[in-house]
C-alpha cells in the first residue's frame, strides 16, 4: 500500500531463470518478463529503477524506451555499500534526498 501510495511499481526483470544458489552469476536460461507489455499498459511510467547492474543487463537487452537508473543492489552481497549509502542512493525514486 506504501509503494502504491509512492507510485512506485516493483516487478522482476527476469520472469523465470535457473541457478544454483542465490549469486547472479549462477543465472542460466534467463526468460525476461513482458516489461515492454507492463509499460504499454501503464503509460504513466515515467522511468524504471533497477535493482542492481544484473537487472540493469537484462533490462537493457529488453530496451522498452524508457528511462532508466541502475541503482545498487539492495542485496546483503553488496557489501561495498552500507545499508546508509543504499538508502541515500534509492531515494532518488521519491525525490527524498
Amino acid at each position: 500500500a506504501h509503494l502504491t501510495k509512492q507510485r512506485i511499481a516493483l516487478w522482476d526483470v527476469l520472469f523465470s531463470c535457473s541457478r544454483n544458489g542465490s549469486a547472479d552469476t549462477g543465472i542460466r536460461d534467463p526468460v525476461a518478463n513482458d516489461i515492454l507489455g507492463f509499460v504499454l499498459d501503464h503509460p504513466t511510467i515515467r522511468y524504471i529503477a533497477l535493482n542492481g547492474n544484473t537487472s540493469g543487463r537484462y533490462y537493457k537487452k529488453m530496451n522498452p524506451g524508457l528511462p532508466y537508473i541502475i541503482l545498487p543492489s539492495t542485496s546483503s552481497a553488496n557489501a561495498r555499500m552500507t545499508l546508509a549509502q543504499k538508502t541515500k542512493s534509492w531515494a532518488c525514486i521519491t525525490g527524498d534526498l
